[in-house]
């Protein structure tokens, strides 16, 4: 199988690609016969191209691919996606290499749809490891080319121009030849030496002589290609003007096979470029500065970049910013190596970022030196990789996790690998085992580590109690069991039974406690079977209920219960027998010997399991003095409760008489508040005075009213909800439109009722009352330790300190503050405290009380 050879560097050859490629590739034809198979496929399966060039496709994948695919099944697959009905494929498979390895690949065909090679299959073979590289098909690539150039014969003539009277060229005179010219045109020296050309080759075109004529003119070599039709060969022409008059050399190439290769490269630009463009790795051209000179369609749908952006961009703007430092460094290398593999990431327009590996080569392009970059997603693979090493992780920490030691080892029993258990209880370390015998080091006696290791080199089943010798010297008694994994790795796990040992001796020491203490408790201790009798009872019997131990050995649990009692025993049995190891906690009378019921406390835990007890244990304890003290206070208890709801009936009377009485009272001010407003505007002098006094105390009576259904229904409220203080704070101060009132808003929720507002109406209200018409207030909120602080500060005449300290007392009016019925400010304190806060008042300005007063209370916050 020969490739299209080139001779221009402004085409790429299609076979260069191909083989440059990390990945084996097969073209079959639209007649189902093999077309091209590039250098990696032909190592990776060891056939030979020329060979089968041209061969049925079918019979190509049964008798050889199929020799190399070790799964049947893929086999078929494959040689069913080529014929005409199936579709594309896309598989892994295990190939089996000339050099006897085992390569998963992954097998992908693609029909071409694009012209030249519309109907064709592609078959790509990609090792799912890192690809190896194509140094080696390139080097051959460029031996060809140069055997190309070395085959290329030059033929050498010196001739003499012959013209006629008139100064025209009519002919030349053939001078000299060399041998390589005989061979060019095809003639024999002595017979063209010293004759025309015209006689040699009659019906010479006047092109010639003119092309001659030129160079002897102008004194300058002149270049130009003809056909030959007696030899069928191309020929490169070059004539040179002599020092001699009228006399030229010429020196003909016979360039016939490259004027073939121009035509063949012309159709493998074609088919370079439907692979190029049909690729489903990104094919990046760029220079030596990393500047883009071609892109494949992959690329641009990678990317998310137009052809025409592409191609104006450089390639460290395609790559996140700790890449792109190290382009420069990667172009240089891979310009003075010819090849390089790397792992980077591509940086999408939109800002995705995309593992890939790239696989750069240098290559002749249009002229100059630039670099081919085929890149492949991998983002597959990196999630593979990092679930592969998350697994791996996993794998580890649970190792190191559980407290169990574990050993991973050989059969040979030379390397050793451990887990933290391991060597945080034996000591040993990876670094003892290597390169030493460390099997004696464990187990120094040569006949028990003899049979140490005939245990772990047979994987015995079952569990093993071996004594191994720790770094310190100390003896470790532990038991083995072994394992094998499928590549022929034992992993050994034991157990320290040095615990287990100290416990079973610590449960002798406990038995023996069990029994001393049961001996001398004043509690009872019974231990009976799951059929209710009676095993174990504990000397305190006597004591509490007047039997002898030995005397209820046998008996049956059940059978000593008050019948009133037994339901619900019975019940914790059940419970038990389904729960071991959970603790019962009853309440039961038992008959006392004398015939008298006792009241028991009794704590039962289901221990039928543990083999120093196979029982049911029971503790109880003698309660029933404490019973008789619980009834008398029941009905202790029952006499208060009856009290108190004769009192709570006194209290609801008293609520009525309190409703009539604020009901008549509310409607006989409103009838003398409106008689004092008709007073007040027909009186004049002193009897209008009399009636405005008497029109500010019916005022003052219906807030007296206000103020005591305010403190009833204080009483009456039950519960806080949380409450936007916000929302309240400038409820109230719109109440209080000619005031000018400064207030911050934060958004905070307290926990509260519907009567805060009447907090800040009487803080507001006293403010403007005893400030006069020119009082400024300033509300703020704050949060402070977790909790909300709130000041009310006013501009008025400010409280002196003797009276801040009664400030809030029931009915004390505050006398520094002028007018009040004294219950405003005491109502304000209950609230702040029904809401599990507290309040004081201080001066505005500390040390100046005549600059105004602020009051302080604190509301807790909700979340």
């Amino acid at each position: 199988m020969n490739p299209p050879q080139c001779s221009s560097s402004e085409l790429l050859s299609a076979s260069v690609i191909l083989d440059a490629l990390v990945e084996g590739v097969l073209l079959i034809d639209q007649k189902g016969r093999v077309g091209w198979i590039n250098r990696p496929l032909e190592r990776l399966l060891g056939v030979d191209r020329n060979t089968l060039h041209d061969s049925d496709a079918d019979r190509f994948v049964r008798r050889h691919l199929g020799l190399c695919i070790m799964e049947e099944e893929c086999t078929e697959k494959i040689a069913a996606s080529l014929s005409a009905q199936a579709e594309s494929i896309d598989i892994t498979c295990t190939l089996l290499s000339p050099d006897g390895r085992e390569r998963r690949v992954i097998v992908s065909t693609i029909p071409v749809e694009d012209e030249p090679f519309r109907g064709m299959h592609l078959v790509r073979f990609q090792e799912t490891t890192r690809q190896k590289q194509a140094e080696d098909a390139l080097r051959e690539s460029k031996e060809r080319y140069q055997q190309v150039f070395a085959s290329m014969g030059m033929g050498f003539a010196l001739n003499e121009m012959v013209y006629d009277s008139g100064g025209r060229p009519v002919d030349y005179l053939v001078l000299d030849v060399d041998p390589a010219y005989e061979r060019a045109m095809g003639s024999r020296r002595d017979r063209i030496v010293g004759r025309r050309f015209t006689e040699i080759y009659p019906g010479t075109e006047p092109l010639w002589l003119e092309r001659y004529d030129r160079a002897l003119r102008t004194q300058k070599p002149v270049r130009f290609e003809e056909y030959n039709p007696k030899s069928g060969r191309w020929h490169g022409i070059d004539a040179y003007p002599m020092r001699e008059k009228n006399r030229f050399a010429v020196i003909f190439t016979d360039i016939t096979e490259w004027k073939r290769a121009e035509e063949t490269l012309q159709e493998s630009e074609e088919k370079y470029r439907t692979l190029f463009e049909s690729a489903s790795d990104a094919f990046l051209i760029h220079d030596l500065d990393g500047r883009f000179l071609d892109v494949n369609q992959a690329a641009i749908e990678r990317l998310g970049y137009s052809r025409e952006e592409l191609l104006t961009m450089n390639l460290a703007e395609i790559v996140p910013p700790e890449f792109a430092a190290l382009v420069p460094d990667r172009i240089r290398k891979v310009a003075e190596i010819g090849h390089m593999v790397f792992e980077s990431a591509h940086l999408t327009r939109d800002g995705r970022r995309i593992p890939i590996e790239a696989s750069s080569r240098v290559f002749p392009y249009r002229g100059k030196t630039a670099i081919l970059a085929i890149s492949r997603d991998i983002t597959r693979r990196k999630r593979a990789e990092e679930n592969l090493h998350h697994q791996a992780e996993m794998f580890q920490r649970l190792v190191d996790t559980i407290p169990v030691m574990i050993a991973i080892f050989d059969p040979e029993l030379r390397q050793f690998r451990f887990n933290r258990a391991l060597r945080e209880i034996l000591g040993w370390t990876e670094e003892d085992a290597a390169g030493r015998d460390f099997m004696t080091m464990v187990y120094p006696d040569p006949d028990y580590r003899a049979k140490v290791a005939e245990f772990m080199q047979s994987l015995e089943p079952g569990w093993r109690e071996w004594r191994a010798t720790a770094k310190d010297g100390s003896i470790v008694e532990s038991s083995w069991a072994n394992i094998s994994l499928s590549d022929n790795t034992f992993i050994g796990v034991g157990i320290d039974l040095r615990e287990q040992k100290r416990a079973e001796e610590t449960l002798l020491a406990s038995e023996k406690r069990f029994r001393l203490l049961t001996e001398n408790a004043s509690d009872i201790v019974l231990i009976f079977d799951a059929e209710g009798k009676i095993s174990y009872a504990s000397p305190s019997v006597r004591s509490v209920g007047g039997y002898a131990p030995k005397d209820l050995i046998g008996r049956r649990i059940l059978d000593m219960v008050h019948p009133g009692d037994l339901p619900r025993v019975q019940h914790a049995l059940r419970h038990a027998l389904a729960r071991p190891g959970e603790r019962t906690f009853l309440q039961v009378r038992v008959r006392h010997r004398s015939g008298d019921w006792l009241y028991l406390d009794a704590t039962g835990i289901n221990l039928l399991g543990e083999p120093t007890i196979r029982g049911h244990l029971v503790n109880a304890r003698d309660v029933t003095e404490r019973k008789r003290s619980e009834e008398a206070l029941r009905r202790r208890t029952d006499d208060l409760v009856r009290k108190s709801k004769d009192l709570e009936a006194a209290r609801d009377e008293a609520n009525i008489y309190l409703d009539i009485m604020t009901h008549d009272v509310r409607n006989a001010n409103n009838v003398s508040s409106m008689y004092a407003d008709l007073l007040t505007d027909l009186a004049d002098g002193d009897l209008k005075t009399y009636a405005e006094k008497l029109h500010a105390s019916i005022d003052r009576s219906t807030e007296i009213l206000k103020n005591v259904a305010t403190i009833r229904r204080a009483h009456e409220e039950t519960g806080l909800v949380p409450v936007n203080l916000n929302a309240v704070i400038r409820e109230e101060i719109a109440t209080f439109p000619d005031v000018a009132i400064r207030y911050i808003d934060p958004e905070i929720s307290v926990l509260a009722d519907g009567l805060l507002p009447t907090v800040f109406a009487n803080l507001i209200g006293n403010a403007v009352k005893h400030g006069g018409p020119q009082v400024e207030i300033t509300v703020r909120v704050e949060e402070c330790d977790g909790e909300v602080l709130v000041s009310v500060e006013d501009t008025g005449p400010g409280i002196p300190d003797e009276v801040k300290r009664k400030l809030f007392t029931r009915f004390e009016r505050g006398m520094a503050r002028g007018r009040g019925q004294g219950l405003g400010l005491f109502i304000v304190r209950t609230l702040v405290e029904r809401y599990g806060g507290h309040i004081r008042v201080e001066d505005r300005i500390e040390g100046m009380p005549e600059e105004g007063a602020a009051f302080r209370f604190t509301l807790r916050k909700v979340g």
